[in-house]
């Protein structure tokens, strides 16, 4: 905090800086770059809040689904905040952050879709339109299904990390998930945790070697 006589700006004029840098980065202009990365640099929740693309398909189907009604957008986000809190378990990895994020992005989707298919069905719509909203909703829900399968699976083969509770401290134990490694996932998915599992802060004392087929 900016005092007086130690020479540094007060708060208010950097914030207003760094607003009208943004300001101009937005707008195109590249004469700003060099500022705008320094100030990158030394504010890294910037990057965090507004670097992620899940985060803005995320606003991008709310903005959709609510329109101007600021109720309903205020609602859906949320309703999405609380969706990403109930399927990320605590110390997750940033490979199953990534998927939580698809599937709370799928469940906007799937939800405005058929919205918007049971909008057009009450404004009376031809049979060839019902069509194309019926053929939306049904890839939204194949997405959907696919990313939640995604996360499910990851799920099954990484353990959660062993989040030490005060009685558990007290008593030197941990509580952890039980391993329930299963050998029919895909080898995409394989090959994800795999790398995953070298920064991931879980150590396992052995790992049943997945089996892709006899022989």
């Amino acid at each position: 905090m900016a005092t007086e006589g130690s020479g540094e700006p007060p708060q208010s004029e950097v914030r207003a800086e760094i607003q009208g840098v943004l300001a101009k980065a937005k707008a195109g202009d590249a004469s700003v770059l060099p500022q705008l990365r320094e100030i990158l640099d030394k504010n890294p929740s910037l990057v965090k809040h507004y670097g992620s693309l899940a985060r803005h398909a995320e606003a991008a189907w709310i903005a959709l689904a609510g329109g101007a009604n600021l109720y309903m957008r205020e609602s859906f986000a949320r309703g999405a905040e609380a969706r990403r809190a109930e399927l990320t378990r605590p110390g997750a990895s940033a490979v199953e952050k990534l998927l939580v994020e698809r599937v709370v992005a799928c469940d906007l989707q799937l939800g405005y879709l058929t919205t918007a298919e049971a909008d057009a069905l009450g404004m009376g719509d031809s049979y060839r339109q019902a069509e194309y909203h019926a053929r939306r909703v049904e890839r939204a829900q194949r997405m959907q299904l696919a990313a939640l399968g995604a996360l499910v699976t990851y799920q099954r083969l990484v353990p959660a990390v062993a989040i030490k509770t005060p009685t558990a401290v007290a008593a030197g134990q941990e509580e952890q998930a039980p391993d329930r490694a299963r050998t029919d996932a895909s080898p995409q998915m394989r090959l994800m945790v795999e790398v995953d599992a070298e920064t991931h802060e879980t150590t396992r004392e052995e790992r049943e070697p997945v089996r892709v087929g006899a022989g």
